[in-house]
């Protein structure tokens, strides 16, 4: 509640309950926003590259969406549940002279090594890679400063296709 300047007020009655009143702020983040120019033929098109392209994520759902997503769009999906498992498949795809094209990793994975701290070690692996951090805290410091964190794009969960075609094609041609 703190990180995200929040409250948390209660109100108790004896043997009737409690209630209790949770209070966030409006969210406004800077966003990458689509055009009227973007039309559906383009949104839907086959991309100007095709990509291998691993995604990090720890929720099975959300994988499955993006990959759903990414593959509509024309481009290869690996998956990774943790950061360390990540870093692994990354280093080794390196190692066998076949990089990923691209990483999009969540930025936080309750209990285990998150986004952040696996893109730092791919980024060691590889300091060409190109990682994309996603996260459904689009006001999280790291999500509204990605590129001061070593993150070459951004996209705000759920997941929007015009947006993540967008953001996709953006980092491939290291723009």
């Amino acid at each position: 509640m703190t990180k995200h300047n929040g409250t948390i007020n209660t109100a108790s009655i004896l043997n009737e309950g409690t209630t209790f009143i949770i209070c966030l702020p409006v969210a406004v983040a800077e966003e990458e926003k689509i055009t009227p120019e973007d039309s559906l033929a383009e949104t839907y098109s086959t991309p100007a590259v095709a990509a291998h392209i691993l995604v990090l994520d720890d929720e099975e759902l959300v994988r499955e969406v993006i990959g759903a997503m990414l593959e509509e769009l024309g481009h290869k999906v690996s998956y990774a549940v943790h950061g360390s498992e990540a870093i692994k498949k990354y280093q080794e795809a390196w190692q066998n002279n076949s990089p990923y094209d691209a990483v999009i990793t969540d930025l936080t994975i309750p209990g285990e090594m998150g986004g952040q701290e696996a893109a730092r070690e791919i980024l060691q692996t590889d300091p060409q890679a190109k990682i994309i951090v996603s996260s459904g805290y689009a006001t999280d410091p790291v999500m509204a400063n990605y590129k001061d964190h070593g993150f070459q794009g951004r996209v705000v969960k759920p997941y929007h296709f015009a947006e993540l075609k967008k953001v996709i094609e953006r980092v491939l041609m290291g723009m």
